[in-house]
């Protein structure tokens, strides 16, 4: 969720090439290749409707989201583990 222009973790997934975000009922997965899908998880529990086409500017703020949580991610790794 967005909170004060904020995501909570709590909502970004990983596991081998994907990873996920959820933001309300919304549920982006971004995949190895950065091939996106969007589901809205209310309506489409199963996941069956990929809608990241019908709704690009969403699939694409939600993708930057997972991006910046990366970068964020990456930066913290070095800082905590990088040996000097």
């Amino acid at each position: 969720a967005i909170i004060n222009n904020t995501y909570s973790r709590e909502n970004i997934f990983g596991y081998r090439d994907q990873q996920y975000i959820r933001q309300g009922d919304m549920k982006l997965i971004k995949h190895g290749d950065n091939s996106l899908e969007l589901y809205n998880i209310s309506n489409d529990p199963h996941e069956k409707n990929n809608i990241a086409d019908k709704n690009k500017d969403l699939a694409r703020t939600l993708n930057e989201l997972l991006s910046e949580h990366e970068i964020a991610a990456q930066k913290q790794y070095e800082q905590e583990y990088e040996t000097n």
